[in-house]
């Protein structure tokens, strides 16, 4: 009994004539339609073929030449912008973790309790607000809890723990606590 075909093995690739005529590109290894954002997970001409000509055609056919590469243009643009919006959305996430934990940090090392953390946000909101409002709905975005609070103290602590078991430095009889 031969074995069963598997799509990696067939290498099969996109190409770049798919963009011009369906409107196509390649995107993280799959197929992406630049007009409703549909993925393809085989590359074949086929099944990019038959996804355009059941949902695209009748409205794109029309295009051509230069009004076609404007078209794909503003398709790869627009999802250009969608990527952006994305990533700045991340970015604003992870800020908003890395201000805790400095916080936290802020706390640990001031030997102030946990509790303290909900009073300091208030007081760094009252100060956004009048200083810059616009930018109070990133503040309030902060997780500022006091479970927060306590489990970024302990990641900082077991952090630093495995920093010194792992520092050459470190005497051999303290690392097996």
């Amino acid at each position: 009994m031969a074995p069963k075909r598997k799509i990696n093995d067939e290498h099969r690739i996109f190409k770049e004539d798919w963009t011009e005529l369906f409107f196509f590109i390649e995107h993280g290894g799959k197929l992406l339609c630049l007009i409703c954002n549909k993925t393809i997970t085989v590359m074949k001409e086929y099944n990019v073929r038959r996804h355009y000509d059941n949902e695209h055609k009748a409205k794109f056919e029309n295009l051509t030449g230069e009004l076609r590469q404007n078209k794909i243009k503003h398709f790869l643009t627009s999802l250009s912008s969608q990527q952006n919006i994305f990533k700045s959305q991340n970015t604003r996430n992870e800020a908003s973790v890395r201000a805790s934990y400095v916080v936290a940090e802020m706390l640990a090392k001031n030997n102030r309790p946990f509790t303290d953390i909900e009073f300091f946000k208030k007081c760094m909101l009252a100060v956004t607000n009048e200083v810059c409002p616009e930018k109070i709905k990133l503040f309030e975005e902060i997780s500022l809890s006091t479970r927060t609070c306590v489990r970024r103290t302990e990641e900082l602590g077991n952090n630093l723990f495995s920093q010194f078991l792992s520092s050459p430095h470190t005497p051999k009889h303290t690392q097996h606590f």
